[in-house]
């Protein structure tokens, strides 16, 4: 069995953000929750009324979700911002913008449908210009 102290020190090395599609923030991930229903809610503070949390896999009937989560690479730019997994990069010489994603548990960059170099190799040469949820025109290439 896993005692507390060791789930609290696995936790610690997750990071997480949470882009709430509805209301169209970005906040930290303060923890998970499973309600007594079984539904896992994200936690991303308190309010006036107790926990602030947000149904992890509910959307409304228009497929926007409440929540899509974006973990941290565990790497950072060169300008030593954290870089998380739907963050776009650009890299600063050549203006090439790039997504970034999880490939067999490792970040990857992502540019026209295709996976590239692996992104521990690229980070502190790029800068991140935004994300997938609020920049997605940042992505778009003009012909």
């Amino acid at each position: 069995m896993i005692s507390t102290r060791e789930k609290n020190q696995i936790l610690d090395g997750l990071d997480f953000r949470v882009y709430n599609g509805l209301r169209k923030t970005m906040r930290p991930v303060r923890g998970f929750l499973k309600k007594d229903d079984g539904e896992i809610h994200v936690s991303i503070g308190r309010d006036s009324s107790g926990y602030n949390t947000v149904p992890l896999f509910w959307e409304n009937p228009d497929g926007v979700r409440q929540a899509y989560l974006m973990k941290y690479t565990g790497l950072r730019d060169f300008r030593n911002k954290k870089i998380y997994e739907g963050d776009i990069l650009e890299e600063p010489d050549s203006g090439f913008r790039f997504e970034v994603k999880f490939r067999k548990d490792r970040p990857v960059v992502y540019y026209k449908g295709k996976y590239s170099d692996d992104l521990a190799e690229l980070n502190r040469l790029m800068r991140v210009v935004g994300n997938i949820y609020q920049n997605k025109e940042l992505l778009e290439v003009e012909e």
